[in-house]
């Protein structure tokens, strides 16, 4: 609101009457009024003056103008200049004030000349309203509005999204001059196939109906440049409220998009890459071969090489010299791994020792598994200086080519699986040397796969049973036991080997309850036999790692009524060889229950006086690789005759396997063995098929 001296309900002559009755009744609320005299001290005050200043009356009084309104600059700065344009037609102007506690006051007034009614000469008048609180609102908004156009990205546009108006930061950011703008639309600031989209005719139809839209957008400028914003859409409404255009208050997030983008892909990096030979790690490694996996399958990949390297005694060189000779050593290896791969290829580091190269190939490249495989292991073995020592290692290389006319399967895992069995090949082989997975290899897996799949149901169904092979005592043939072989066959797959789904037990888990089951089965066929005869069970290394197995042997026996001197407990060498304090505890209480103990496979690697000594064993196995060749090898004979002199110097008895022959039989009869077996004594068979080789007749009779 502002009034001007012709809005007063007085003419001046009654402004001055007013002046001097204070007839605030007939004036609008507020007005401050205040009369000065041609010197310019204070003659009289209204109220509303006094109030709004701070005084009181007779503080006031008398006081000069300065002390009121000249010093705080503006209209009316000194009593003159108030006086010269209080002369004139005096239109509305802001009058600027201080408090007496030195705060500011802006009136909304003008200044009058004013004749006296009781004295010769004029005075100035000063009327006007307090406009103080309006004006730091304004000011407010005005610095607000200056900020927004400072730090803001501002346009308008009208409802069918032509452009009107925008600020410089808008310009800068998208590139363009205002006149490049104008009149066109929106629309440019999106790609062609955003705005087609329904999403996008929503949005705008949202704006129309005077819905206001805020997100995080998206945004194009001149040359394709891209930006993100985070944009407020405002519908402006005219008096009836209806929209007429809308405009944009948008910040550039684009540098924070960036630096966001940047953390990102160098977590990505780092999450990706092996910390010490910065090449890929395993993670990386696993999505590349799942992203190509997928292409194959989709039809749109080409073939791969893909190759696994373990570097063969690493392990030792990292005990005996320490990680940083370790670590500056598998950094060498990476880098030697990488300059074998061509740029193209994708290399990792999968473990401690693992290397691994994706290498994608053409029918051109046929030969080019073996090229790198080959420069591999010429590359990795070539000695180096690490802490004044002169250190090498070697490699042993697992190679498999997917897609194009491989004929492999497409799924990531599956390629790790078959890489990873040529390298186990490439290992068995003697090391040092690479192995290429093929079509024979990929049966062998397949044949596992099948019977980790089917073994659970063949355990539920009883289709692995036991089969009884006579051990007979040499001097006169006669059966004195039998050992427990487990058998499967298979409906599809026909004869399953033990060494095949014991070993699948092993690693799923179920070997204890297929343990558990067949030794139910050989205590119930040793209780159909007469007390003289024995039977000889087998248990794995991991069944003797489990606590309490001892126990659940022994209850078992009571319940079928067996006495455990029947029972003998086989085991290989490898088993014994650990000697972790459940092994050992497991056996000593079978051994103090009664049962007794056979080291099964004497003589191939791991054989130990300690073992033999530590355990009490009754009885040592000689292993077929040595008793069914020693006819034909004089170093098998001469093995042979050692084990059967260290039996009788230890007073252990002991049985050679693998007798296939009545000359082999003679013979080891005469080097003063034990016991024996072998398909020349009899085949294993089932129990209904045993009863008839009655333990009291000769084998050859049988």
């Amino acid at each position: 609101m502002s009034y001007v001296f012709s809005d007063f309900p007085v003419d001046g002559g009654g402004l001055a009457a007013a002046l001097d009755a204070f007839a605030g009744a007939s004036l609008p609320e507020g007005l401050a009024l205040a009369r000065f005299d041609e010197g310019g001290l204070l003659e009289d005050a209204s109220d509303a003056f006094l109030s709004l200043f701070g005084y009181r009356r007779a503080e006031a009084l008398g006081k000069p103008y300065a002390l009121f309104l000249a010093s705080a600059g503006g209209e009316g700065a000194d009593f003159g200049a108030a006086w010269s344009a209080a002369g004139g037609n005096s239109p509305s102007a802001t009058i600027r004030g201080r408090r007496r506690d030195g705060s500011a006051v802006l009136l909304q007034g003008g200044f009058r000349l004013c004749e006296r009614l009781s004295a010769a000469g004029r005075q100035l008048v000063v009327a006007g309203f307090d406009i103080t609180g309006q004006s730091d609102v304004v000011a407010m908004l005005r610095d607000q509005l200056a900020v927004v156009q400072r730090t803001m990205l501002v346009a308008e546009f009208d409802l069918d999204g032509r452009i009107l108006a925008a600020n410089e930061n808008f310009l800068a950011a998208y590139g363009y001059e205002l006149g490049d703008l104008i009149g066109r639309y929106h629309a440019i600031f999106v790609t062609p196939a955003y705005a087609g989209t329904e999403e996008y005719r929503q949005f705008w139809a949202s704006l129309r109906y005077g819905r206001s839209q805020v997100a995080r957008h998206r945004r194009f400028g001149r040359d394709g440049r891209e930006l993100w914003v985070d944009a407020f859409y405002s519908p402006v409404t005219d008096s009836s409220g209806l929209p007429i255009k809308i405009v944009e208050f948008a910040i550039d997030r684009t540098l924070e998009r960036r630096v966001e983008r940047r953390r990102e892909e160098e977590a990505r990096y780092l999450a990706e890459r092996d910390a010490l030979t910065g090449l890929h790690n395993r993670v990386a490694f696993t999505r590349h071969l799942q992203e190509l996996a997928l292409a194959q399958d989709t039809g749109r990949g080409q073939a791969h090489v893909v190759l696994v390297v373990d570097l063969d005694g690493f392990r030792t060189i990292n005990d005996a010299y320490g990680h940083q000779a370790g670590d500056a050593l598998l950094w060498v290896m990476g880098q030697r791994v990488r300059s074998v791969a061509r740029d193209q290829d994708f290399v990792a580091r999968l473990g401690a020792d693992q290397f691994a190269i994706v290498a994608p190939t053409t029918s051109a490249d046929a030969d080019l598994p073996r090229q790198l495989a080959e420069r591999l292991l010429g590359e990795l073995p070539q000695p180096l200086d690490v802490q004044e020592e002169r250190l090498s290692v070697g490699a042993s290389i697992g190679v498999a080519v997917f897609g194009g006319d491989a004929g492999l399967a497409s799924v990531a895992e599956d390629w790790l699986a078959y890489v990873d069995s040529a390298l186990a090949e490439a290992k068995r082989a003697g090391r040092g040397t690479y192995r290429l997975f093929d079509q024979a290899l990929h049966a062998r897996i397949q044949r596992r796969q099948l019977i980790e799949r089917e073994l659970d149901g063949a355990l539920r169904q009883g289709a692995i049973v036991l089969h009884y092979q006579p051990i007979v005592r040499l001097s006169d043939e006669r059966i004195v036991g039998y050992e427990a072989l487990a058998r499967w066959t298979h409906p599809s797959l026909g004869t399953v080997s033990p060494d095949e789904f014991v070993t699948v037990a092993e690693k799923t888990g179920q070997i204890h309850a297929m343990g558990a089951a067949l030794l139910g089965q050989a205590l119930q066929f040793a209780a159909s036999l007469p007390p003289e005869i024995g039977v000889a069970v087998n248990l794995s290394a991991m069944q003797l790692r489990r606590e309490g197995l001892a126990a659940t042997v022994t209850q078992l026996a009571r319940l079928h009524y067996v006495d455990p001197g029947r029972i003998e407990i086989e085991i290989t060498e490898t088993a014994a060889l650990g000697k972790a304090p459940a092994v050992l505890n497991n056996l000593r209480q079978l051994k103090d229950a009664g049962f007794r103990l056979s080291l099964d496979d004497f003589g191939t690697g791991y054989s130990s006086l300690s073992h033999l000594l530590l355990l009490s064993f009754d009885r040592i196995k000689i292993d077929r690789s040595f008793a069914g060749r020693f006819l034909e090898s004089t170093e098998c004979a001469c093995i042979v005759d050692a084990v059967l002199g260290l039996g009788r110097a230890l007073g252990i008895s002991v049985i050679a396997e693998g007798i296939e022959t009545a000359e082999g039989a003679s013979r080891l009869r005469a080097m003063g063995c034990d016991y024996a077996q072998g398909y020349h004594f009899g085949r294993p068979l089932a129990p209904t098929d045993i009863h008839r080789l009655v333990p009291s007749s000769p084998t050859d009779a049988a």
